[in-house]
C-alpha cells in the first residue's frame, strides 16, 4: 500500500494548487517545460512509501541542485522541438520528401507558411540535439568533480555515460553538435564549478548510480552515425535550409533537409520521445533542487521498519514553513515511546503555522523533496491526516462540530487498523462548549497516545486539558509556545518551550482592536440606547 492522505489534509496544507496563492505545488514550481510541470503534479500526487525510492529521488535532486548545472532550453524552444518530434512522419522516404515538396512549392507559389514552420520545427529539433549534447558534457564533467572529491566514486563515473568510455564519447558527440567540443567541455566545467565540494563523495556515488543509465542512454543516441552526421554538416551554421537544391555556406540542401526530416520524425523517433521525456524529468531535478538549495532546505534521512515492526521515529530539526520568509525554526521530535506532541499557547501564538509546518515537512519527506528543516530523520510512514479547518458540510447535514467529529472518527479508524500514521489536529472539537470540548480532547487524546505506532500532533486553546492529560497517561510531551504582554499588547517569540500554557490574552487582542467601542459609538447604537 502507498502512502495514504485525503484531499482534506492536501486542503489544510494548501499542498496542491498551480493558481493556489502560496501553494506548496506553486513554491516548487519553477520548471520550464509542461512536461517537467505535469511530472511535478503526479510528484505531489503520489508520495513515495520505500525508503529506496525516496533516497534515490532525493539523491537526484541533491545533485542537481547542487552542481551548478541550468537546464539548457528555454520554454518555447523546447515546446517547438517537441512538437516537431511528435509529429510522426511516413514510412517510406518518398513519401515524405514528397510532403516537404509539396509544402515548398505551395510556399513558393503561394506563400503558404506550413513549409517554413515545419522548416523552424526542424531547425528547432536540431537545436534540441546540440543542446542535449552540452547538457550531457556538463553532467559528466560534474560527476567528474564529484569524482576528485570523493574517492572511488570515478570508476562508477565513466562508465555512466560511455558504458567505460568515459567522458570522451559525449564529448566528441558534444562537439560535433557544435563544431566546438573544448569550448563547450570549458563552458559546461565553469557553469557547474564548485559541484564536487557541495554534493560530496558519498552523495556524489549514489547519484551517479542512478542517473548513469540516462546519461549512457543520450550518449548511445549521439553516438549513432546518422546522428554524429546531422549534428557535423549543421555545426556552426545552424540549421538552416538553402532556398536552392544546392548547398549555400554551409546550409542543408533541400534533399539532405528531407533526409534528415525522415531521420528525426520516423527512424529515430521513438528514441527521440524518450529523450525529451527524459528532459521533462531533468527540468523537475534541476527546478526543485535548485529552489531547495536556495531555500537552506534540506533532505530527510529515510529508511524502513524491518519486518512487520511498529516502531517509528520522526525527528524535525530547525523546522520552519516554506511559505515564510526569515521563519523562526523549531525541532519537534516524537517516537513509539513519547509518541502525543501535546501544544498550547495563546491565540496568534503560531501553533497553526507550526503544524502546518511539521505536517508539510513530513509529506515533502515522503516525496523525496527537500524539505523546510535543517535536517530530518524519519521512519518511512504510511499515511497523513491532518484536522485544521474543517467546514461544515451542508450536503449531508453536518454542523461544524459534527464535521468535526467524524473527522475524528474517520482518523480513529484508520489508527485502529495498526497502520504508522501522522496525524495532526488543531484545537480538536473547537466547535462544542469549553465543558464538551475539554473532556473530548482528553479522552480522545488519551486513546491516541496508545497507540505506539501512530505520531499524533494535538493543538487547544483549554490548557486545563493538558494538566488532565498529564496526570492520566504516560507517552505524551508537552510544549507550549508562550506570548509575553508589552505595553497593553502580546508579543510573541514563535520558539517553543516545555510545558503548558496559561497565556489568555484572547480578550486583550479583542479591547486592543477596540471592537466594542466601534459598536457603541455608531449613531445608532446611541439612538436605539437613547430610546430604551
Amino acid at each position: 500500500m502507498g502512502f495514504i492522505t485525503d484531499k482534506q489534509t492536501l486542503d489544510d496544507l494548501n499542498l496542491i494548487g498551480k493558481y493556489s496563492r502560496n501553494s506548496v505545488f506553486s513554491l516548487f514550481n519553477h520548471t520550464v517545460t509542461r512536461g517537467g510541470e505535469r511530472l511535478l503534479e503526479k510528484f505531489f500526487a503520489s508520495p513515495l512509501s520505500s525508503a529506496g525510492d525516496i533516497s534515490g529521488r532525493s539523491r537526484l535532486f541533491a545533485f542537481f541542485g547542487s552542481a551548478g548545472i541550468g537546464f539548457p532550453f528555454d520554454r518555447d524552444e523546447f515546446q517547438r522541438a517537441e512538437d516537431y518530434f511528435s509529429n510522426p512522419d511516413a514510412a517510406l522516404f518518398v513519401v515524405s520528401a514528397f510532403g516537404n515538396f509539396r509544402r515548398k512549392a505551395m510556399h513558393l507559389v503561394a506563400n503558404e507558411q506550413e513549409f517554413v514552420l515545419h522548416k523552424e520545427g526542424f531547425e528547432a529539433g536540431v537545436l534540441f540535439l546540440k543542446r542535449l549534447a552540452e547538457f550531457a558534457l556538463s553532467v559528466e564533467n560534474a560527476l567528474q568533480r564529484v569524482e576528485v572529491a570523493g574517492a572511488g566514486v570515478g570508476g562508477a563515473a565513466g562508465a555512466g555515460v560511455g558504458a567505460g568510455e568515459g567522458a570522451g564519447d559525449v564529448g566528441g558527440a558534444a562537439g560535433a553538435g557544435v563544431g566546438a567540443g573544448d569550448s563547450v567541455g570549458g563552458a559546461a566545467g565553469d557553469g557547474g564549478a564548485g559541484a564536487g565540494d557541495s554534493v560530496g563523495g558519498a552523495a556524489g556515488a549514489g547519484v551517479i548510480g542512478v542517473f548513469s543509465a540516462e546519461l549512457e542512454k543520450i550518449s548511445a543516441f549521439l553516438k549513432q552515425r546518422e546522428i554524429v552526421e546531422l549534428l557535423r554538416v549543421t555545426a556552426g551554421s545552424g540549421s538552416g535550409v538553402s532556398g536552392s537544391s544546392g548547398r549555400s555556406g554551409g546550409l542543408l540542401s533541400f534533399m539532405q533537409f528531407c533526409r534528415y526530416d525522415h531521420l528525426l520524425r520516423h527512424t529515430f523517433s521513438a528514441q527521440l520521445m524518450d529523450l525529451v521525456k527524459l528532459m521533462h524529468e531533468v527540468d523537475l531535478y534541476i527546478s526543485v533542487g535548485q529552489y531547495g538549495a536556495s531555500r537552506g532546505f534540506c533532505y530527510a534521512s529515510c529508511r524502513d521498519v524491518a519486518g512487520e515492526g511498529r516502531f517509528f521515529s520522526v525527528s524535525a530539526k530547525g523546522l520552519f514553513h516554506p511559505a515564510l520568509e526569515n521563519a523562526v525554526a523549531n525541532d519537534i521530535c516524537l517516537d513509539s515511546a513519547c509518541n502525543l506532541f501535546f501544544l498550547t499557547g495563546a491565540n496568534m501564538a503560531g501553533k497553526s503555522t507550526l503544524m502546518k509546518a511539521f505536517s508539510i515537512a513530513v509529506y515533502l519527506a515522503h516525496m523525496g523533496f527537500p524539505v523546510p528543516c535543517s535536517a530530518m530523520d524519519l521512519v518511512v510512514m504510511e499515511g497523513l491526516y491532518t484536522s485544521i479547518n474543517v467546514p461544515d458540510d451542508l450536503n449531508l447535514g453536518y454542523s461544524h462540530f459534527y464535521a468535526e467529529v467524524m473527522r475524528v472518527k474517520m482518523i480513529a479508524d484508520a489508527v485502529a487498523h495498526g497502520r504508522r500514521l501522522v496525524v495532526v489536529f488543531d484545537e480538536m472539537f473547537k466547535g462544542t462548549n469549553v465543558k464538551d470540548a475539554y473532556d473530548a480532547t482528553v479522552c480522545v487524546s488519551e486513546a491516541f497516545a496508545l497507540h505506539g505506532e501512530s505520531a499524533f500532533v494535538v493543538s487547544t486553546h483549554i490548557m486545563e486539558a493538558g494538566v488532565e492529560l498529564g496526570q492520566r497517561c504516560g507517552g505524551v510531551q508537552f510544549w507550549y509556545l508562550p506570548s509575553l504582554l508589552r505595553e497593553g499588547s502580546p508579543s510573541y517569540s514563535y520558539r517553543l518551550e516545555s510545558g503548558v500554557s496559561d497565556d489568555r490574552f484572547g480578550m486583550t487582542i479583542v479591547n486592543n482592536e477596540r471592537i466594542v467601542e466601534i459598536i457603541k459609538n455608531s449613531p445608532f447604537y446611541e439612538d436605539v440606547y437613547v430610546d430604551a
